[in-house]
């Protein structure tokens, strides 16, 4: 698996153009008032109404001239310009920008401007999520019987992130992963500080949504159906946070089968998400889900080497 920032700039052109003419015909309106109210026109009857159209008209031919004046700024690709006009370092330009909250523009702010001045600094770590090596816990820790087709079980991993004290995370990078032959069984959530980042499987209609991102609650999946058959996590039925708008990939095996595992997220995937929780710490987390047999809740070994970006 590797986090890796997605650069998009498809449709920029086309966006500028459709501003200029925008802005242009908000001018061409704003003559033809104007015109209006300094004839004082009335539509009550024909010869009035013959005198507006031919002031709209005189307004629009007019109006050409100046509105056609009117310049849209072009930002270099794959730059976003910020409030004073600078362009913000490594921004990304998609055509539908990530949902954020207050608090997560705010990291992302923040984290743009430590990028520009030369203020972020990474950190290396290796992480590492076991192979469970038995069966789900059946019955205990929220866990319920066996039963087959719902998720009745789960086994929960989780590694912690931490960097030096107040400092604020921008961006976590898987640098390097040894999953090319990975295999899971029934599926398997990935999360970052408890909201899912990927699953084999799009449990969201279970799962409460902040600004688009879902957030894992096992009290919410249990005992739902299982979704897991192979046609239920083919890469149409996987979720991957920030695919709609461009800022992402995932890619898994079907459930039960041997294949590659390779994930890729924009930074602003990362910074929204911990905007809303914690940017001084990352949670990841790994679920992997059962419903009636031996060797569910169980995956392959996971080893990933982790540049956390971050600044003080």
């Amino acid at each position: 698996m590797q986090f890796k920032k997605l650069n998009r700039s498809r449709g920029l052109e086309s966006k500028l153009r459709a501003l200029d003419l925008a802005r242009k015909l908000k001018c061409y309106l704003g003559m033809i008032k104007q015109q209006s109210q300094h004839h004082s026109l009335s539509l009550e009857n024909r010869a009035t109404r013959y005198f507006t159209l031919f002031f709209a008209g005189l307004a629009l031919a007019l109006g050409f001239n100046n509105c056609s004046k009117i310049k849209v700024s072009d930002t270099p690709v794959g730059q976003i310009a910020s409030a004073n006009g600078v362009a913000a370092a490594d921004a990304v330009v998609t055509s539908s920008p990530a949902p954020t909250s207050n608090s997560s523009a705010g990291l992302i702010s923040n984290c743009d401007d430590a990028r520009k001045t030369g203020r972020i600094s990474v950190q290396k770590v290796e992480l590492t999520f076991e192979n469970p090596g038995k069966a789900c816990s059946w019955g205990t820790n929220g866990n319920l019987s066996i039963l087959d087709g719902y998720v009745r079980a789960r086994t929960e991993q989780e590694q912690i992130i931490q960097v030096a004290k107040d400092a604020k995370i921008c961006n976590i990078q898987m640098t390097n992963a040894d999953v090319q032959n990975f295999r899971y069984d029934d599926n398997i959530i990935l999360t970052l500080n408890q909201f899912v980042l990927a699953s084999t499987t799009n449990f969201g209609a279970h799962f409460d949504q902040s600004t688009g991102y879902q957030k894992y609650d096992w009290s919410k999946l249990v005992n739902k159906a299982a979704q897991n058959g192979q046609a239920d996590s083919t890469p149409d039925k996987q979720y991957c946070a920030g695919y709609a708008q461009g800022l992402s990939s995932c890619q898994f095996p079907a459930t039960e089968t041997v294949g590659k595992a390779d994930l890729h997220f924009d930074q602003r995937v990362i910074q929204s998400i911990l905007g809303m929780t914690d940017p001084t710490q990352a949670k990841l987390g790994l679920v992997t889900t059962g419903d009636n047999d031996s060797t569910d809740c169980q995956h392959v070994p996971i080893r990933l080497l982790v540049d956390i970006e971050y600044f003080l």
